[in-house]
């Protein structure tokens, strides 16, 4: 509040000063009651004044606790800063270090105060240095975000892969000439792409090994057939033999991956889940590194199992899609929870091979759809041959599809019902979608004429 200067003191004195001696008795009527009334303005004033003063004080109260609530603020933004899981910078035009938190300080493997105003530049290694100074470039030449992988050759220690991810500051005239930069040490993402490149490479390796065995029984069976001058409808028995040959070896790659590996991915995601449920005991990268171990392993599982369904779906070939159907949608339900009714002819006979496989991989789909974003506790599956259609029908009590928002913007459907789609139009098909709030319902019909067998 500011002072008043003394005169200025002096005439609020004299405002404020109490009205004359009361009236004496010689006065007359009209000059007591001036008098009075004069006392009850000077009260009034008076009581006016000390209720201002009142609020000033609850209003100096007011920001004296604002004004801590904005330091602890400003104490808690600091700590999340420099503790965050990553590193955070500020990188000038030139690539010098303006502003680095805890965490990057550390990444980079030096003190935070030696490293400000220096260049990034310094700790990256010699041979990621174009990809650096490539990084700066689009910083300065797109406006938006730029993210670029490389190695920091920090001292005394091995060479750290990270991520930069960095963004423009902008100023009053939207021009930028910083960027803030996050900085995420990748080592056990790279580990984890090396330990997935080795078992890829391991499995073609195989795969070329069978089939090169292949092509000698095949040599070998044309070599017999000629040596015994067989006819022209023995070669049509050796193709036979060949294909009954080539999609055992599929049955054999897909159980195997199916009974082998797949096993043994299940008892990795049991050995993580026990260190998850001791996660609270671990530090901040710990954690981090097992919800990391855990998304990379549940994205191989997936990955193996669609490899294995696309080798060789299982009953399709031995029992029909009758069949197949009830045997995934039992497993699905102990997998999941979610209870599936499923409404099948018992006299349902088999149908084109191109007709059961999409249909198959149709069921699949939608039941996964279901799992993972319906929340649904139960689904309905219906099949049913008409005249010379066969039409699928799936349900679900859950939550629906998103409804898309009130300014036009296209709501996508995700690459599972896209892939859907797809399937039963090279079939000459038709799919509809209902969806609402009480659950969504997927019809599929295809032509059961000209089918391949």
């Amino acid at each position: 509040m500011k002072k008043h200067k003394p005169a200025a003191r002096l005439t609020m004195k004299r405002s404020l000063r109490p009205p004359g001696p009361k009236p004496r008795p010689g006065r007359s009527p009209a000059a007591a009651t001036a008098t009075i009334q004069s006392k009850a303005e000077f009260q009034r004033v008076v009581h006016e004044l000390q209720v201002h003063q009142e609020e000033l004080e609850a209003q100096n109260e007011e920001l004296r606790e604002t004004q801590q609530l904005l330091e602890a603020s400003r104490d808690r933004y600091a700590d999340l800063y420099d503790f965050a899981p990553i590193g955070y910078a500020t990188l000038d035009e030139k690539g010098h270090i303006r502003e680095i938190n805890l965490t990057g300080a550390t990444i980079l493997g030096r003190e935070r105060s030696r490293l400000l105003g220096t260049l990034f530049s310094v700790a990256v290694a010699r041979d990621d240095l174009s990809a650096f100074h490539g990084h700066l470039r689009q910083c300065q030449q797109g406006g938006g975000p730029v993210t670029t992988e490389l190695t920091l050759a920090v001292r005394d220690r091995d060479p750290v892969p990270v991520q930069l991810h960095s963004v423009p500051i902008l100023d009053l005239i939207g021009q930028s000439t910083t960027y803030r930069t996050a900085i995420t040490d990748i080592t056990e993402r790279k580990q984890a792409e090396k330990i997935l490149r080795l078992a890829h490479d391991e499995l073609e390796d195989r795969v070329r090994e069978r089939t090169a065995e292949l092509a000698g029984a095949v040599a070998n069976l044309r070599k017999e057939i000629s040596e015994r001058e067989r006819a022209e409808q023995g070669l049509r028995e050796l193709s036979v033999r060949l294909l009954q040959t080539q999609d055992e070896e599929r049955r054999r790659i897909a159980r195997e991956l199916h009974d082998s590996t797949g096993q043994k991915m299940a008892a990795l995601a049991m050995n993580l889940s026990l260190i998850g449920k001791s996660a609270e005991t671990l530090d901040a990268r710990a954690r981090k590194a097992l919800a990391e171990s855990l998304a990379l392993l549940d994205q191989s599982s997936r990955d193996i199992r669609t490899l294995s369904y696309l080798l060789h779906p299982p009953l399709l070939d031995e029992s029909g899609l009758a069949a197949a159907v009830r045997w995934f949608a039992d497993g699905f339900t102990q997998r999941s929870g979610v209870q599936v009714k499923l409404e099948v002819p018992p006299d349902l006979q088999r149908l084109p091979g191109t007709i059961e496989m999409a249909l198959f991989r149709i069921v699949q789909e939608g039941l996964t759809n279901t799992h993972r974003h319906s929340g649904s506790s139960t689904a309905t599956i219906r099949l049913m041959v008409v005249q010379n259609h066969v039409q699928l029908e799936m349900r679900d009590t859950g939550k629906g599809l998103p409804k898309p928002p009130s300014d036009g913007y296209v709501v996508p459907l995700g690459v599972g019902i896209t892939g859907m789609r797809e399937r039963v139009k090279q079939l000459g098909g038709q799919m509809e979608m209902e969806s609402d709030s009480e659950g969504t319902k997927v019809r599929v019909i295809l032509p059961l004429s000209g089918a391949v067998q």
